[in-house]
């Protein structure tokens, strides 16, 4: 028959148990999650080159229609080039509508939306965050 102490001391060990188990699956889920978090990196945006003092490049239409799919997405916009590959998931219309106009050149931007938003300097400011040069005439 088992004394209280031993009974005590079964127990402890089967805490220790427990929680050596219950601390090893918690970090087997943080390496796990943290795997597939980096298999998920995003394509880094490539900012405004006039603000970090990098020459400007030019891109060929043939070039920029390489461009053309939601995970490498530019377009030209009045003759400058936008990598928005990130912006695209945070898209209000969604990622299926601006996805059409990976690769493309668009002429008048305001047309392509109702109310003609992309006057406005908020939505000028955000563009030049994803410029990255000028498109070769």
């Amino acid at each position: 028959m088992e004394t209280k102490q031993e009974k005590i001391k079964q127990m402890k060990n089967n805490n220790f148990l427990v929680y050596a188990i219950l601390g090893l699956s918690v970090a087997l889920v943080v390496v796990i999650g943290s795997l597939y978090l980096n298999s998920k990196k995003e394509t880094p945006v490539i900012g405004n080159l006039r603000s970090e003092g990098k020459d400007l490049v030019k891109i060929s239409r043939i070039e920029l229609q390489k461009h053309n799919t939601n995970t490498d997405c530019y377009i030209g916009i009045e003759k400058k080039v936008f990598n928005i590959t990130n912006f695209l998931k945070i898209h209000p219309g969604g990622i299926p509508k601006i996805t059409k106009a990976c690769g493309q050149i668009i002429d008048n931007l305001s047309s392509s939306h109702p109310g003609g938003e992309f006057t406005s300097p908020k939505i000028q400011g955000m563009l030049d965050t994803y410029y990255i040069g000028d498109l070769e005439e």
